[in-house]
């Protein structure tokens, strides 16, 4: 991946959610390689995560289908719809078929803190806290907050 590039068009204002006449965008295509640093800057500087290709698969069907755990979790915290799935299967049907369990057990996770989880020690706690930043993860605790925000910094938008 080259982040440097990435960051010094969308500095130029180019089209970051701009699709190929197969409907992949620029985010959609570092995820198919692999790129988890770019798809991370991409998802930061505003590109939309959850935009499928013309067929209808989503940058997290593409990762979950080649067992990309660090790119799930990129997703995940960029705010992908962890449920978009493609062709009938959700993205944890794609990963458990495929025979990625590491995957399985990370969309898992995520599903979980959705449903009501800490993002740092996974304890459903009754009262869970907000990012302040970004609101998008939940932590039970200052300390679970603190000691998550070496991760989560790197995710992080508002």
């Amino acid at each position: 991946g080259h982040v440097a590039c990435v960051n010094a068009l969308a500095s130029v204002g180019a089209d970051l959610n701009k699709a190929c006449k197969w409907g992949y965008t620029p985010l959609y295509a570092a995820a198919d390689r692999g790129h988890v640093a770019c798809v991370r800057a991409l998802a930061s500087l505003g590109a939309d995560v959850n935009k499928a290709d013309n067929n209808g698969k989503t940058p997290l069907c593409v990762v979950a289908d080649k067992g990309d755990v660090d790119s799930i979790s990129v997703l995940y915290r960029m705010g992908a719809n962890m449920c978009a799935g493609f062709d009938g299967r959700s993205p944890l049907e794609i990963a458990s078929e495929g025979g990625h369990e590491e995957a399985a057990a990370c969309i898992r996770k995520c599903l979980n803190r959705i449903r009501g989880e800490c993002g740092h020690c996974g304890c459903s706690s009754k009262r869970l806290y907000a990012c302040s930043v970004c609101e998008r993860v939940r932590y039970c605790s200052d300390e679970c907050q603190d000691h998550d925000w070496g991760r989560h910094k790197l995710e992080c938008v508002a």
